[in-house]
């Protein structure tokens, strides 16, 4: 989840929240499928870690917003989501 359901972030409708949300789920089961048709290759979900921590959530946030003076930072971590989000998770799998 990108977006809380209950967002301060008004430049989103829920309608909008919602779809990109869904986008998301879709796109990690299509990365969890194809990863599971390979013996050495593994789906690590990071969905849960991020949870408390979405955008304009009440809590930390992991992960930048929009940003339209440089998009190539829009929708990813911070330092904090790679050290308390992915890397968790990847250790989890990598040991």
């Amino acid at each position: 989840t990108l977006f809380p359901y209950t967002t301060l972030f008004r430049s989103l409708s829920n309608t909008k929240r919602t779809a990109i949300n869904g986008g998301a789920d879709v796109l990690d089961t299509a990365i969890a499928t194809e990863a599971g048709k390979f013996a050495n290759f593994h789906f690590a979900d990071v969905r849960n870690a991020f949870s408390p921590h979405e955008i304009c959530s009440s809590g930390s946030v992991w992960l930048h917003s929009t940003d339209f003076t440089d998009l190539t930072d829009s929708y990813h971590p911070f330092a904090a989501g790679y050290s308390g989000g992915y890397l968790p998770v990847m250790d989890s799998v990598t040991g």
